[in-house]
């Protein structure tokens, strides 16, 4: 019986950790961040407007400077995973928003859609 409940557990907890896998976009707010990567991304909007901070194939944020209703979504196009974002001509407040995102495995490619156009970042590992 423990063998068997043993067995159950190791299926379940495989079919859990495998969910982690699939693509991923969710906002997080800045003032959770830990010191390190709030000071990479303030450096980096010094020099633009967006940029992402590679932790590890699993665990990156996406960083933009944008109004704050800016409207963001996320696609797989083939191998690329797509950060689609439609900022408004003008807004009330810009704010920094930050993703945690899981490109997943079948991906090889961040773009970044702003207003319809692919975008350059700068890349802070």
């Amino acid at each position: 019986m423990k063998k068997v409940l043993t067995l159950m557990f190791c299926f379940v907890f495989t079919v859990i950790a495998g969910c982690n896998d699939e693509p991923s976009l969710n906002e997080v707010a800045f003032n959770s961040l830990n010191n390190d990567d709030k000071d990479s991304i303030l450096e980096t909007l010094d020099d633009g407007k967006s940029g992402v901070i590679d932790r590890d194939n699993n665990h990156s944020y996406f960083f933009i400077e944008t109004y704050a209703d800016s409207a963001f979504d996320m696609q797989i196009d083939e191998s690329i995973f797509q950060i689609i974002i439609n900022e408004p001509d003008t807004g009330e407040d810009l704010k920094i928003r930050v993703f945690d995102y899981n490109p997943g495995p079948e991906t090889d490619t961040l773009d970044i859609i702003l207003n319809g156009e692919s975008t350059p970042l700068d890349m802070r590992y």
